[in-house]
């Protein structure tokens, strides 16, 4: 009887002992397909915000330079540095006469919608020299106006208004300026 006795009892503890097992790999099993489906989301949503990033570059790229007959907003330079003035900011912007967000001082930051998602889009003029591109120095902007921009080239670095990172970053060209300048 006592052998009887230790058989029923050593069964509950494998039953026990199997029961914690199961429960460990159900929720480890949880745990994995919750953490893959929360992966998957984030990956649609920097998919989704890569694809509008692109679509914007596109858009700003589509823009004329500068152009005396396109309405506001309707050129590069007005659209990412609008009515850029160095005493005052302006709405849904502002220059930054110092170095901030690791752009260059007479950097101008505005945001911009694009396929429902907002971005914060820096925009600095640049001078093409041997070694790349440099910022224009901030004194050359107390004369800017949006239809003698004082460079015929902008760096334009696009970010998601909720990332610290930049998604695009690139020079866009303008036409050639009748001074003679880049």
């Amino acid at each position: 009887m006592r052998s009887a006795a230790r058989s029923e009892a050593f069964s509950l503890i494998e039953l026990l002992a199997a029961t914690v097992v199961a429960v460990l790999v159900v929720g480890a099993t949880t745990g994995s397909v919750l953490a893959a489906q929360r992966l998957e989301h984030s990956g649609e949503a920097a998919g989704a915000r890569l694809a509008a990033a692109a679509a914007l570059w596109e858009r700003l790229r589509s823009l004329p330079f500068c152009d005396p007959a396109a309405s506001a907003q309707g050129t590069l330079a007005e659209t990412v540095f609008p009515r850029a003035d160095t005493n005052a900011d302006q709405a849904g912007g502002h220059l930054c006469v110092e170095a901030q967000d690791g752009c260059p001082p007479g950097t101008f930051f505005t945001t911009i919608q694009q396929d429902g998602l907002t971005f914060r889009v820096a925009a600095n003029f640049c001078l093409a020299s041997a070694s790349g591109f440099t910022a224009l120095p901030v004194g050359r902007l107390t004369a800017y106006a949006p239809l003698a921009p004082p460079a015929g080239r902008l760096q334009i670095r696009i970010r998601s208004a909720d990332d610290r990172a930049d998604l695009l970053v690139g020079v866009l060209a303008g036409s050639s300026r009748p001074d003679g300048a880049p």
